[in-house]
């Protein structure tokens, strides 16, 4: 499916991506951090042929990181995928739960939403 991200920095040579949050690390989110990991590792493979060995999560806050696990374990990108497809499944059926946030008045899709 087409699909469009940014990294905020990534140095192609040694495979490394990294994504800024301005928060503090929270545990509770990070099988969300690697669904995105997981997403701009295929972005990345698509166009230079090859995995990220390693994708980092880098929380400006407090200054911890978190080093993605789904691009290169097994049973973590297991998990991923099928929550991707589980997703992508229930927007194709619209069946999600609607969620607003500040960032939805730049989303060209926020009328699903809102």
């Amino acid at each position: 499916m087409p699909f469009l991200a940014t990294f905020d920095v990534h140095w192609v040579d040694e495979r490394i991506g990294v994504d800024w949050k301005v928060s503090e690390q929270k545990e509770k989110y990070s099988e969300d951090y690697d669904i995105q990991a997981y997403i701009l590792n295929e972005l990345f493979k698509q166009k230079y042929k090859n995995n990220l060995r390693k994708f980092y999560f880098v929380y400006l806050k407090d200054g911890s990181n978190y080093e993605a696990q789904s691009i290169y374990d097994g049973k973590v990108r297991n998990r991923t995928e099928n929550k991707i497809l589980n997703a992508i499944e229930g927007i194709k059926k619209l069946e999600f739960k609607k969620k607003t946030s500040w960032a939805c008045e730049w989303c060209e899709y926020r009328s699903l939403c809102i």
